[in-house]
């Protein structure tokens, strides 16, 4: 009875062993995944792009010398000029956000008595390293890059129109597809009139921050005009903030195709700014 009983202990510990062996496998078949799936880092000069951006972060923002200072000067040159080729390199750090499961599984493991048996489980779930999101440094990539980084609006359009990517990586990918510019208006101003969008507010705010519109100046206007009667309260009250924003920078020019717009609301707008700026220049003329 007694070795009978043993054998039926020793059967079940080879169990919770292969299934051990088996939970360390597939944790390992999934690193080798994203390792394999992990797109090269672009250098130039000898330097990595990462380190490039280190150096711009150090001097405009822990340092504090300023984005006047040589070092950063040298850093956002060397960053602007690999151009396209950080792209892939960028949509790669964006992507790698660490999921949802993860942020709950640090609450339950941060709750482990055993501290050895904590520092092991957070090495396996990739928590070490992740305080800060990678994809702060995409951001600033494309800041930096700008125009440049056009081949990625393909890819942050879907990532910003995909309602199961978490808000974080949402509103990440709508100041990217700002920071690239009046290439990246278009899709902008579909999602701003797009009543199925999540973050409507974030796009009226980043539009109304971009500084080159290019051609876009009538159509952005139109639109913003159109959402000052949004039924979100929120975005109307943004829509506001930006056409208040961009006032500056409009022009006569920009306007007249607005003078006899279909809608009431962007034609007396159009009407009144118009009339302002004829004024201004009036009296800038005496």
């Amino acid at each position: 009875m007694v070795g009978g009983f043993g054998m039926v202990r020793g059967v079940k510990w080879r169990r919770v062993i292969l299934v051990l062996i088996g939970c360390l496998l597939a944790v390992a078949a999934v690193m080798a995944v994203r390792q394999r799936k992990k797109q090269p880092e672009p250098e130039y000069q000898g330097k990595k792009l990462s380190e490039w951006l280190a150096v711009y972060k150090r001097e405009t923002f822990e340092v504090g010398t300023g984005v006047d200072s040589r070092q950063a000067r040298e850093a956002f040159a060397a960053v602007h000029s690999m151009g396209a080729s950080t792209v892939p390199w960028a949509l790669d750090q964006l992507r790698n956000e660490p999921p949802a499961w993860r942020d709950r599984s640090r609450i339950m493991v941060n709750k482990l008595r055993n501290r050895l048996a904590s520092d092991l489980l957070e090495r396996i779930l990739g928590f070490v390293g992740n305080d800060k999101h990678p994809g702060v440094n995409a951001m600033e990539c494309f800041d930096m890059v700008g125009a440049g980084a056009g081949p990625a609006i393909p890819d942050l359009v879907r990532i910003m129109e995909d309602p199961g990517s978490t808000r974080n990586l949402r509103l990440m990918a709508i100041h990217s597809l700002h920071s690239i510019g009046k290439d990246a208006v278009p899709p902008l101003l579909a999602a701003l009139t797009n009543q199925a969008q999540l973050d409507r507010v974030y796009v009226a705010f980043d539009l109304s921050e971009m500084r080159d519109l290019g051609t876009n100046t009538t159509p952005v206007i139109r639109v913003l005009v159109q959402n000052l009667g949004n039924k979100d309260r929120i975005v109307a009250q943004i829509t506001a903030y930006a056409l208040g924003q961009m006032r500056a920078r409009v022009t006569a020019a920009d306007l007249r195709g607005l003078l006899d717009d279909r809608d009431a609301a962007v034609r007396s707008y159009a009407t009144n700014v118009f009339r302002e700026i004829s004024q201004e220049k009036t009296e800038s003329g005496k």
